[in-house]
């Protein structure tokens, strides 16, 4: 169940922090160009089961969006879903999702120079739910839902903190806002660093994003958590990775999957720098639950809770 918070100040303009949850033997690849054929120029991070996006960043569009689960009200079979990956892949290249759509059920957040917002799909109806300047929080939900905990008890703390562009450095004290919910215990459902065992999926906080996207450009930062559900104050954001249209792809440049500064990292390598997470399981004996960006057939992964 995965968390954003995003501050819109303007039209084109907006600064967010996306938290990842996903079941730890579910292999991924850390933020990079892997698509090159099919999605040149876009980076993002990349579901290695379904090959789909949890975030993706397209810097020649100046578009970013991020891929949430969110509860079905109606019963897909297995055999019709189609995965919901390439959600955020077509999104950050002007092509959003139009209804009926053979998917479960999701939230997707899009940022682009018209503006900000989130679409939901629920198995029957996709709407759309502009955000508006501010600051906002979405899960599973709706966009700023006050039933869910963590929501009620986190939103109001990121608004006080003001305005991102007013802030000499908002990444700073967004991140310590992380952290102050972290001291919340994981399985806490307030929580944003979280541990979603106890009620009833086997996802974990795994990663989170800093992200600023103006009509100057797209910066993106991703922070491997040191272990599932753990969140650690002293580990220092990497430098901003601007996302360049003419990145290389991995296959191109072979030395990045020997080093960790690479923008492209390894697939499935250890980056102690930048917390890379390590292999879980060898290639085609990784379990699993059912991610957003993958069809599944999971049905208690995708109601609410």
């Amino acid at each position: 169940m995965c968390t954003v918070v995003i501050d819109v100040e303007k039209a084109g303009s907006a600064r967010l922090l996306a938290v990842r949850d996903e079941d730890p033997l579910r292999a991924w690849d850390s933020l990079g160009p892997w698509w090159p054929e099919d999605h040149p120029g876009v980076i993002g991070i990349r579901d290695r089961r379904a090959g789909g996006a949890w975030l993706a960043a397209n810097p020649a569009e100046r578009r970013l969006a991020v891929l949430l689960n969110r509860a079905d009200v109606s019963d897909l079979p297995a055999a019709r879903a189609v995965s919901r990956g390439a959600l955020a892949l077509e999104s950050v290249q002007g092509r959003s999702p139009v209804a009926p759509l053979s998917m479960h059920g999701f939230n997707l957040l899009e940022v682009g120079p018209e503006g900000a917002r989130v679409l939901s799909w629920d198995g029957v109806e996709l709407r759309e739910t502009r955000i508006d300047p501010g600051t906002h929080m979405i899960a599973h939900d709706d966009l700023d839902d006050a039933t869910t905990p963590r929501i009620e008890a986190w939103l109001p703390e990121f608004r006080a903190l003001g305005p991102t562009a007013d802030s000499a450095d908002w990444t700073a004290e967004w991140t310590a806002l992380l952290a102050s919910s972290a001291e919340l215990p994981p399985e806490d459902d307030r929580a944003i660093i979280r541990d979603n065992r106890p009620h009833g999926y086997p996802t974990q906080s795994l990663l989170y994003c800093i992200a600023t996207v103006t009509p100057e450009g797209v910066e993106v930062r991703d922070v491997t958590l040191p272990s599932p559900r753990t969140f650690r104050s002293d580990t220092p954001l990497p430098a901003p990775t601007p996302v360049l249209p003419h990145s290389r792809t991995p296959a191109e440049t072979p030395a990045c999957r020997r080093r960790p500064s690479c923008v492209a990292p390894p697939s499935g390598g250890v980056d102690t720098q930048r917390g890379r997470r390590p292999d879980l399981a060898p290639k085609g004996k990784r379990g699993g639950g059912q991610a957003a960006g993958s069809a599944g057939s999971s049905t208690q992964e995708n109601r609410a809770r």
